[in-house]
């Protein structure tokens, strides 16, 4: 949920966005298209990483890649860093995405993956639904870095139960 969490947070704040950095509307949209294009783009290397690195490691990277890239995002004075960071969490969100289906493929045998499946199916609506109302109060209150700030503490969250709660089963995976 972190990962769209942080994806869906220029939306809310383009107009703000737009006028703090001085940006037309293609170069406000590049913001939120390359974290998308990111992730995309990762999508195959990500398999290789997982292969070489196991999801627990992989995960970690991944999640980690939101919590630096928002909080670097904060710092950003100008589009052009701006947009490296957003492209620094695309990467933790294409990652993230090869890995969890992985994961529970790895805890749950086939006949009980269906519920853990949509469960986590809803990683992306609930991390949106979540910036979309948020954010806007976020911004009103402390500005446009309120919102890195709370997209980075998210992920830094997530990143603490990924390390304390991930653990591959001892019998090898589901399928054992």
């Amino acid at each position: 949920v972190a990962a769209p969490f942080n994806q869906f947070k220029v939306p809310p704040l383009m107009p703000v966005l737009m006028q703090r950095f001085q940006l037309d509307l293609g170069a406000a949209g590049l913001l939120m298209t390359i974290f998308s294009i990111t992730g995309f783009v990762l999508a195959l290397p990500a398999g290789i990483i997982l292969q070489r690195l196991g999801p627990q490691v992989a995960g970690l990277i991944a999640v980690g890649c939101l919590v630096v890239g928002s909080a670097l995002g904060t710092l950003s004075t100008g589009a052009g860093f701006l947009l490296v960071t957003r492209l620094v969490e695309g990467a933790g969100m294409g990652l993230i995405s090869v890995v969890s289906p992985a994961l529970i493929a790895i805890w749950f045998p086939p006949e009980k993956r269906g519920g853990p499946m949509g469960v986590w199916g809803t990683w992306i609506p609930l991390g949106s639904l979540i910036m979309f109302n948020i954010a806007p109060a976020l911004e009103a209150a402390a500005g446009w870095q309120a919102v890195w700030w709370a997209g980075s503490a998210f992920a830094l969250v997530a990143f603490l139960f990924f390390w304390l709660l991930v653990r591959m089963p001892p019998t090898g995976g589901a399928d054992s």
